[in-house]
């Protein structure tokens, strides 16, 4: 489906450029910590043992940070690069970059071509669940981009259905978050697919979740490590 691209914040040079600077200034830091984060900065097929990364490790970063893994792939480290009120853009030292918000992954950046352009959701109901008193259900109607294909407006619709309270470990915390699961449906694309999120039962923050963001992706698994001050 062709259309018009609309707004969006897109990822541009500035921000590319941000997150690159990040690895000259940990290099030249003296700490034995700070150097050695561009070690720890991959992401996808590069990425890292997970016995690199523990979690005295990320608590001494200066930065926000994210754990991200693709399918069977490794996990990878991503810090935060730029910040504009709630979305956050963070980046690996190979210029992969993941625009999210609230949690969702909006845009991504160096997957091989299989970048998402842009997810709107005009009225995503994910940041309010905890605010209702959480929902059994929400229903979700947003639209999807993506430019390499040029392929724009791309309607999906969502239900989320939630399914409880769980334990879960992001390193070495334990959580107790309450999970809902999305059910994902893009018939211009023929693609049916499943999110599923843990937020905070108090807050309502995403601290975990499975993500889909192309149809020739597998699963993209993200969990906050260090949250955004």
């Amino acid at each position: 489906m062709h259309g018009s691209k609309g707004s969006t914040h897109h990822l541009t040079r500035r921000h590319i450029l941000q997150a690159l600077a990040l690895l000259p200034i940990a290099a030249c830091n003296a700490t034995p910590l700070l150097g050695n984060v561009s070690r720890s900065l991959k992401i996808a097929a590069a990425g890292f043992d997970d016995a690199d990364v523990g979690q005295a490790y990320v608590d001494q970063l200066p930065y926000a940070s994210v754990l991200v893994k693709i399918g069977s792939g490794p996990r990878s480290l991503l810090v935060l690069s730029a910040r504009q009120k709630d979305t956050l853009t963070y980046a690996g030292a190979d210029r992969t970059m993941m625009i999210i918000q609230h949690g969702r992954i909006m845009q991504t950046v160096g997957l091989d071509g299989k970048d998402l352009s842009r997810l709107h959701y005009p009225n995503d109901p994910l940041p309010m669940l905890a605010a209702q008193g959480w929902p059994d259900t929400a229903q979700i109607k947003g639209i999807l981009d993506y430019r390499g294909q040029d392929l724009f407006g791309i309607p999906i619709n969502s239900t989320l259905e939630k399914r409880g309270l769980e334990e879960v470990m992001i390193l070495e915390r334990r959580h107790t978050l309450q999970r809902y699961d999305e059910t994902c449906h893009c018939p211009l694309l023929d693609w049916d697919f499943r999110n599923r999120w843990w937020l905070d039962p108090k807050t309502g923050f995403v601290w975990q979740s499975w993500q889909h963001v192309h149809p020739q992706l597998p699963v993209v698994e993200l969990a906050v490590t260090k949250v955004a001050g």
